[in-house]
């Protein structure tokens, strides 16, 4: 990593703002804690969001891999129980048993924010031309614009931003090559995004309704096989938006390493759209969506097939599944690209990025080892000490970790 032109080190008790409440988030808030720091974790729905998507769908990973020696050791200092390590968890059960108590234990109860979305992040009393003095600029804290339904808006300063927030915050326009739908800012908030959990708890929302599905990655191919069940009972109608690429793909589903469907799930979500014969299930291939304007209570999708054509499709519903962007939708005239040589350290001061939303995210059992490292690298920056590492100092006594 080059030479920084601003003194990473900041003491305790500075505050932190933790943006994320997923795994990475919830493990970087205990590590700061531990040190000593002042933490403020926000995240826009709740703790494990994302992961209780997948319900009781097996993690494939056993909790030697998932769980930290620190995050093991809050968990015996509360009396909660630990898990055996060899054993591989649910996505419901890493969430319920793990990061949910440690997000309610002393350390963090009070500093967890659910349902507290960030609206902006900016630097107090700065703009592009303070960073020719960056030393100087540095010193400013953050303000971060927040909202709850207790508070409403409010604002809140910090010394030092994580955002472990993953790549859960700019979604890819659903028109060709990512652009924008004409139509789309007046329709948008009534689109459902991501994994739904459709069976389980939104039935009512999609049953006996025709239902447009954009996407080919693991999420889209769920909602599809839990679709594909509703129209086998529930008289509903399941519209497959798959996106065209100039250069077809060797399969249609575009899916990561760790995805939480097995081989043989992929492999029937696929035979749902390449072998649809019944008006119940309709697949596409096209560059994107056009337009999209309500009539009656239901969404006129204007599907762009080619250069030159366009079809029109009435639908109730629309679930969007549409790749992720990385860039972090809150970030106002910050300088948030990494500084050579470090995926977590960026150009604009005390703001670190960390999990996903530094690096590509591998097979699970890599990701959770490589997400702790930058929590570790990072506290080494801040705290001054780089060869700190608590997940090697701080570890359960009752349980024997190698």
């Amino acid at each position: 990593m080059t030479e920084l032109g601003w003194d990473p080190e900041i003491d305790t008790p500075a505050t932190i703002a933790v943006i994320g409440g997923g795994p990475c988030g919830i493990e970087a808030a205990l590590y700061a804690r531990f040190l000593g720091y002042s933490v403020e974790l926000y995240d826009t729905h709740k703790v494990g969001d994302s992961l209780l998507q997948w319900g009781d769908r097996s993690t494939g990973c056993s909790w030697r891999e998932l769980a930290s020696t620190l995050g093991l050791a809050a968990m015996e200092a509360h009396e909660h129980p630990l898990p055996n390590l060899d054993k591989a968890p649910t996505y419901r059960e890493y969430v319920e048993t793990y990061l949910l108590p440690i997000a309610r234990n002393d350390l963090l109860y009070a500093t967890v924010h659910v349902h507290t979305p960030v609206l902006s992040i900016s630097r107090l009393g700065c703009n592009e031309d303070d960073r020719t003095n960056l030393e100087r600029y540095a010193e400013q804290e953050f303000r971060l614009l927040l909202t709850s339904n207790q508070r409403g808006q409010f604002s809140q300063v910090v010394d030092i931003v994580l955002d472990c927030s993953g790549q859960q915050s700019v979604r890819r326009g659903m028109a060709t090559g990512g652009g924008v739908p004409i139509g789309w800012s007046e329709q948008s908030a009534r689109f459902h995004l991501g994994r739904r959990r459709i069976i389980e708890r939104e039935r009512s929302q999609f049953s006996g309704k025709r239902v447009l599905l954009i996407g080919n990655d693991e999420a889209a191919a769920a909602n599809a096989l839990e679709l594909f069940e509703l129209t086998k009972t529930d008289q509903t109608q399941l519209f497959w938006l798959m996106p065209q690429r100039l250069e077809p793909a060797p399969t249609l589903l575009q899916v990561r390493d760790n995805c939480p469907l097995t081989v043989d799930e992929l492999a029937l979500a696929e035979k749902i759209f390449r072998e649809a014969d019944d008006i119940s299930v309709v697949p596409f291939v096209a560059w994107g969506v056009e337009a999209i304007r309500e009539v009656e209570s239901q969404f006129i999708v204007t599907l762009q097939t080619s250069e030159d054509e366009t079809i029109d499709l009435r639908v109730d519903q629309i679930i969007d599944c549409s790749r992720i962007l990385r860039q972090p939708s809150f970030a106002h005239n910050l300088s948030l690209t990494a500084v050579s040589g470090s995926e977590i350290v960026m150009q604009e001061p005390h703001f670190y990025c960390l999990g996903s939303r530094a690096s590509a995210v591998p097979a699970a059992e890599s990701y959770f080892a490589l997400m702790r490292e930058q929590i570790r690298a990072a506290f080494g920056l801040i705290g001054g000490r780089a060869e700190l590492d608590l997940y090697k100092t701080v570890k359960p006594q009752s349980l024997s970790i190698d």
